[in-house]
């Protein structure tokens, strides 16, 4: 059996120096000086609802409105409340969740690799590295919406499914 890497230790400098790379190209992406945020009209939907919410108006898009329901995440719209009401800023807060949960997205992408292809460091790795670097990858992942966020629980319940299908249920 050939190993999968040169040492641990350069595996791990390796791996590092990758996370590195990735935040300091995914806070560009969201930092950067730009005439326009990086941020998708539909993710302003959110910030309307959670301006109504924070100020006692309930989930309206307008105030006074009838109470509808015009985003498609519940728990997004929640920790964006959280934030408002903690004296936060949405706006500000949004490509930032979004990059935290990519990182979350990469992470159980490192589970699900080891866990179909064990034992092969180098090739999840280099999996990992590209997947973190396409740039549709890139532009989601800080555009402001809750499609990060879903991608970690589908993630997380694939790798629950098979862990349990393999008798591992988790604790």
């Amino acid at each position: 059996m050939s190993k999968p890497y040169a040492s641990p230790k350069l595996f791990l400098l390796f791996s590092v120096l990758l996370l590195v790379i990735l935040g300091g190209v995914y806070l560009f992406m969201a930092f950067a000086p730009s005439e326009y945020p990086p941020l998708i009209d539909d993710a302003f939907i959110y910030l309307r609802f959670v301006k109504n919410f924070a100020e006692g108006n309930g989930i309206v898009w307008n105030r006074g409105g009838a109470p509808v329901e015009g985003f498609t995440s519940l728990l997004y719209f929640g920790l964006l409340v959280l934030i408002e009401k903690l004296g936060g800023s949405p706006l500000e807060a949004m490509p930032l969740l979004g990059i935290a949960s990519t990182f979350v997205i990469l992470g159980l992408s490192w589970k699900l690799g080891e866990y179909l292809n064990p034992g092969q460091h180098g090739e999840t790795l280099l999996a990992i590295l590209l997947m973190g670097l396409s740039p549709v990858f890139l532009y989601w992942s800080v555009a402001g919406f809750d499609i990060s966020l879903f991608t970690v629980f589908l993630l997380a319940s694939a790798l629950s499914y098979l862990g349990y299908r393999r008798g591992h249920v988790p604790a």
